[in-house]
Parts: structure tokens; sequence; C-alpha cells
């Protein structure tokens, strides 16, 4: 009688302890997920802050509002491609095909934006 209330003291301390260090493990999982994503993050946002300075950088020398112009064109025209692969009807602004318009809207946009002057750009683009 005696050592069977001993071995169910063992056994159940030993399940307390088992279940203790699960705990703890799963514990130190997500803090060690949640550290790798903030991590991650960082990362993702320094890479992006050196990509932001490098666009700025290009778009104050000669040619680099055109290059962001033509840039936005084709990511407008990639955009409109993939709508098109999704659904089977589209709704389209006046003159969406129209690169040229696509250029100075998008000069505009950029003005818009204080991202520099391109008044004489868009100027020279107007049809």
């Amino acid at each position: 009688s005696e050592g069977i209330k001993i071995s169910l003291k063992n056994e159940s301390e030993g399940r307390l302890i088992q279940v203790t260090n699960e705990a703890e493990a799963e514990k130190l999982r997500i803090l060690k997920e949640a550290e790798g994503k903030a991590e991650a993050m960082k990362v993702q946002a320094l890479a992006q802050a050196e990509a932001i300075e490098a666009i700025a950088a290009q778009l104050g020398k000669s040619g680099g509002q055109e290059a962001a112009a033509l840039a936005l064109a084709k990511e407008y025209v990639k955009m409109y491609g993939e709508m098109g692969s999704k659904s089977n009807t589209m709704f389209f602004q006046e003159g969406a095909g129209n690169a040229q318009s696509l250029v100075v809207q998008a000069l505009a946009s950029m003005k818009a934006m204080n991202m520099g002057d391109v008044s004489d750009v868009v100027a020279k683009g107007k049809p």
C-alpha cells in the first residue's frame, strides 16, 4: 500500500515536470519565432529605406523623372494584364491604352507627391 502511494506520487510529479517542461519549451518556441519575425521586419524595413534612398538619388539625375514615369507606366500595364487574367470584365478610364497619356499621368502623380519639378516634362508630354 505504501509502495503504491509512493509510485503514484512519483508518477504524478513526473507528469508535472513533463507538463512544465513542455509549457516552457512552447513559450521559448513562441518567443524565438516572434524574435525572428521582428528581425525579418527590421531587415526588410532597412532594405526598403535603402531602396527609397537610391530611387530618390536616381530621380534627381538627368532622365530620372522620365525613367520613373516609364516604370510607372509599365507597372500600370502589368496591373491591367493581371486584372484581365483574373476577370473577364474590366473598366478602363478614358485613354487607358494611350501610352503617352499614361506617362503624363504618372509624371503628374509624381509632381502631386512632391517628388520633384516635372512641369516641363508634363508640358512636353501633353497630347
